[in-house]
């Protein structure tokens, strides 16, 4: 086999290798996310400032092996530090879209943060469980959104990503109720002719990405 046959193989290796991780990854996550869904309904398993109690990894580990017979996960360090990472990069997405913050948007949609790089790179800083987080999607948001959503304090006032993005979608209807009325008045009330005898109409754009902050 020629050299550049060798090296295409290696690549093909690589990026096999690389997406199986990434398979996998994904599969022990949405595991895991199922096992503490299943932890939640059975009850007893959550402190009142929303922690997991003593002996809840160990059950987790035994909800995991259930649902993936080839998991070899302990709840011991490898539970354990899953959920506690999956909960402070969790925990990071509503603190930048809270009031407090400006510049972040939502794409709802593909489940990731956006801002500008110079408001990233301010932020960064000073928040380091949100590395990593920007532009890239966080699919299980939703699922730990159920998990984790309400146990989130910001600032003073308890909250979750989900109250700010209601009040986000509620400052945008407002400014729509604003603008639609004038814009039917100035078409319907007081047309205008249109000289090359092409008419025209308004048109409206939806998108599933809320605007950012400011």
């Amino acid at each position: 086999m020629n050299q550049s046959g060798a090296q295409g193989n290696s690549r093909q290796g690589a990026n096999a290798n690389h997406s199986s991780r990434n398979c996998n990854r994904w599969s022990l996550d949405r595991a895991l996310i199922n096992a503490m869904n299943d932890l939640i309904d059975l009850g007893g398993w959550k402190t009142d400032n929303g922690q997991f109690k003593n002996g809840a990894y160990a059950k987790l580990e035994i909800l995991m092996k259930e649902k993936l017979p080839e998991c070899d996960k302990k709840a011991k360090p490898h539970i354990e530090s899953r959920v506690k990472l999956l909960r402070k990069q969790y925990d990071a997405i509503p603190e930048m879209l809270s009031p407090s913050a400006s510049g972040f948007g939502w794409n709802d949609e593909g489940k990731f943060v956006t801002c500008p790089q110079s408001v990233w790179d301010e932020w960064i800083k000073s928040h380091k469980n949100a590395a990593g987080l920007r532009n890239k999607p966080f699919p299980f948001f939703d699922d730990l959104g159920k998990i984790f959503g309400k146990d989130r304090d910001v600032g003073n006032e308890a909250t979750n990503v989900y109250d700010v993005l209601e009040e986000m979608d509620e400052e945008e209807r407002g400014e729509q109720e604003q603008e639609v009325p004038e814009s039917i008045e100035s078409i319907n009330l007081t047309p205008i002719g249109n000289p090359t005898g092409h008419s025209s109409s308004p048109t409206t754009t939806t998108s599933r990405t809320k605007r950012a902050r400011t």
